[in-house]
């Protein structure tokens, strides 16, 4: 929906109400879709999906990384190759490499780290590389690895 019709249609329907009609705009605005993955892969640095998947296909020793909320996991669980979850905000990772570190087979091997939309990631892979893995990929979203079928998958 146009974002300034959505407003007029939001006052107009709260102007009788006490609730601040700002308040569900912002709500409403910010739960729609997430930009293209193209859009946020310049921004965000995100690995092409290419990528991701020979990933996923060509080395048994690949890990992905999930560091959205318990409940974002709740919500979508993640079931696809090997995986460990630790949750992380767009500033703090604390604790994500005790709990990835017993995970890693070698250093060498692709880690792959995603969130909701690819933001929380991008902490995420700058503490993994601090670690000392080398090929750490941000696939962005849950939902932007669809392509990852249970025929590409490896585990």
């Amino acid at each position: 929906m146009h974002v300034p019709l959505l407003r007029r249609l939001l006052r107009h329907y709260f102007s009788t109400h006490t609730l601040r009609p700002h308040a569900y705009f912002h709500y409403f605005y910010n739960m729609s879709t997430l930009p293209p993955y193209e859009k946020r892969q310049s921004g965000l640095g995100l690995a092409s999906k290419e990528d991701v998947l020979k990933a996923a296909r060509e080395n048994p020793d690949a890990l992905f990384v999930d560091v959205r909320t318990q409940d974002e996991v709740a919500e979508a669980p993640f079931a696809c190759c090997r995986f460990v979850h630790h949750s992380c905000t767009v500033d703090s990772t604390e604790g994500l490499e005790e709990t990835v570190k017993p995970h890693i087979i070698s250093f060498d091997a692709p880690v792959v780290v995603f969130c909701r939309s690819g933001r929380r990631a991008v902490k995420a892979k700058e503490t993994l590389e601090k670690m000392g893995c080398t090929h750490v990929l941000n696939a962005g979203g849950l939902g932007d690895m669809d392509y990852l079928s249970k025929e590409n998958r490896s585990a």
